[in-house]
């Protein structure tokens, strides 16, 4: 059956196999969901269902399949981890349509308090260039330091955007 995650299929199976063994096993699914087509990151966990015979004195367990649950994948920053603020949920769109895309990529790296020499070296630009688009960022935000821009990351729901080509469709094992 055509599905957008069936090349995953093989990663599935494996999912399934193991948690035949006798333990839940826990994956991260990032994939297409919805009939708004958002790629978004899932937590699933995958565990055994038994029928328990007896058999003279003993109770025999067959694994008779499996069942799982997922939900959104939450996320936890160490802000919130710190202040005891109740994890959220990762977002790939922006809050708000304030920035350009490149500057969204600065913004990203900004909130994982990277200096700018090597944010441009992620970026693959110049120091100088940072400094401009941090200017900009700023500016529009109407902050004057990092600290101020965190606040406004987190007041405006930027403290959990990633961008979205930092999050590709597959299945991690946990």
């Amino acid at each position: 059956m055509p599905a957008p995650w069936s090349e995953f299929a093989g990663d599935f199976q494996r999912w399934d196999r193991e948690a035949e063994k006798g333990k839940s096993v826990g994956i991260i699914s990032t994939q297409v969901y919805t009939r708004k087509k958002v790629l978004q990151p899932y937590f699933a966990e995958k565990f055994p269902l038994y029928k328990e015979t007896v058999v003279g004195n003993e109770i025999k367990k067959e694994c008779i399949g499996t069942a799982f649950y997922g939900r959104k994948l939450n996320f936890c920053s160490l802000p919130q981890y710190v202040s005891k603020l109740t994890p959220s949920i990762l977002v790939l769109d922006p809050p708000t349509d304030i920035f350009t895309k490149r500057e969204l990529d600065v913004v990203f790296y900004l909130q994982q308090s990277l200096p700018s020499k090597m944010i441009a070296r992620a970026l693959d630009v110049s120091h100088d260039t940072i400094e401009k688009y941090k200017t900009n960022i700023f500016q529009k935000a109407g902050v004057c330091s990092v600290g101020q821009f965190k606040e406004f990351c987190e007041a405006t729901g930027f403290d959990r955007y990633i961008p979205k080509r930092f999050m590709q469709p597959g299945v991690q094992f946990i």
